[in-house]
């Protein structure tokens, strides 16, 4: 397995608050970040989820499909050292474009940012934070909806879950 797919692995791990439940299309930014003469990585993260149960869960009720992108851009130098180190995974702050469908069939475009990161002391448990923000499109409901997501122990769950099972 070529470091940099590792890279990205860790990546999509730290964006499971999204795509946990979701069918991701990532083949492109794998293919920027396998080339070993690029240095950056300018690529979109589509995310369909696949289980519309959760969606539902997740937004009350009010949606009952959604499209999302992820747009990355990044240089490869950043990943080790500034955003993934010993003890902790920082990510930037990521914008999510998404489309939702409402249960009355209204299409909304939506916008928010996530910020994932976790953390530990020297034989500790993984500690995780998705930090959703800035939700543009819903209204009110958008503030309900960051507030869900940010306390959602079962979405920081996977993420410590991803991170434990990693080979140190």
């Amino acid at each position: 397995m070529s470091t940099n797919f590792l890279k990205f692995v860790v990546l999509k791990a730290l964006l499971l608050p999204f795509i946990a439940v979701a069918d991701v299309n990532s083949r492109d930014c794998e293919k920027q970040l396998e080339n070993l003469l690029a240095t950056s990585v300018s690529c979109t993260l589509d995310i369909r989820p696949d289980s519309l149960k959760e969606i539902v869960s997740v937004a009350n009720g009010i949606v009952k499909d959604a499209s999302c992108r992820i747009p990355l851009n990044f240089e490869k130098s950043a990943v080790y050292g500034r955003w993934i180190k010993e003890n902790s995974v920082n990510l930037p702050r990521l914008k999510v474009v998404c489309l939702l469908i409402s249960t009355t069939e209204e299409t909304l475009a939506v916008n928010s940012y996530i910020q994932p990161a976790c953390s530990r002391a020297a034989g500790q448990d993984w500690k995780c934070s998705i930090n959703m923000s800035g939700t543009e499109g819903l209204g009110v409901l958008g503030a309900i909806l960051e507030t869900q997501v940010n306390n959602s122990e079962g979405l920081k769950a996977k993420m410590k879950q991803f991170l434990t099972s990693m080979p140190h």
